[in-house]
C-alpha cells in the first residue's frame, strides 16, 4: 500500500521552513491536499525532531495532535498523518544516537529505532564531500527566515 505516501523537506513548498507548530502542519496538510488528494501521510524532515502528527478536524477546525517518537505508533485511518523520522546525526539532541523510523505501510504503524553514531566523523565527512553550505549560505538562511517571521508578527499571523 505504498501509494498516497508523500515525501518532502520541511514544508511541502519552501525547504528552509519547516514544520513545528500546529499552523504549519495544518498549512502543509492544505497543500498536501492540493497536489495530490490521494496522500495520506506524509513523511518530512528539516527539523531533525522524530515524531508523528496529524491534522484533523475538530469542532469544524482543522487541529493538529502529536504522537510519541519511540517505539511503535499506529497511524489510524484517514488522512493527514505526517511522520518525521528524526536525524541520523544526533548532534543537536547532544546524544551520540541516530534515529531512524521504519513505516509499514500494510498495519499503518510507524517503528522509531535509535542506533548508535560518531557524528562528529558523519559532519567531518560531510563537509569534506560539499554537503555542508558555507558561512554566506548559512547566513542568508538565517536572514530569510528572520525576514519571513518578522514579516509574519508584524501582520499579525
Amino acid at each position: 500500500m505504498s501509494v498516497g505516501i508523500g515525501v518532502f523537506h520541511g514544508h511541502v513548498d519552501d525547504v528552509t521552513r519547516r514544520a513545528l507548530g500546529p499552523l504549519e502542519f495544518v498549512r502543509n496538510q492544505y497543500f498536501v491536499e492540493g497536489r495530490d488528494a490521494a496522500v495520506w501521510l506524509a513523511v518530512h524532515g528539516h527539523t531533525h525532531v522524530a515524531g508523528v502528527h496529524r491534522v484533523h478536524l475538530r469542532d469544524g477546525s482543522r487541529v493538529m495532535s502529536r504522537f510519541g517518537a519511540r517505539g511503535t505508533v499506529e497511524v489510524g485511518e484517514g488522512k493527514g498523518w505526517f511522520v518525521n523520522p528524526g536525524s541520523v546525526d544526533g548532534a543537536r539532541r547532544g546524544e551520540e544516537l541516530a534515529c531512524f523510523a521504519v513505516l509499514d505501510t500494510d498495519a499503518r504503524l510507524v517503528t522509531f529505532g535509535y542506533a548508535s553514531c560518531d557524528h562528529r566523523a558523519s559532519e567531518e565527512r560531510a563537509r569534506r564531500a560539499g554537503y555542508r553550505p558555507g558561512l554566506f549560505v548559512r547566513g542568508r538562511l538565517r536572514v530569510r527566515r528572520w525576514m519571513r517571521s518578522w514579516s509574519s508578527r508584524t501582520r499579525g499571523g
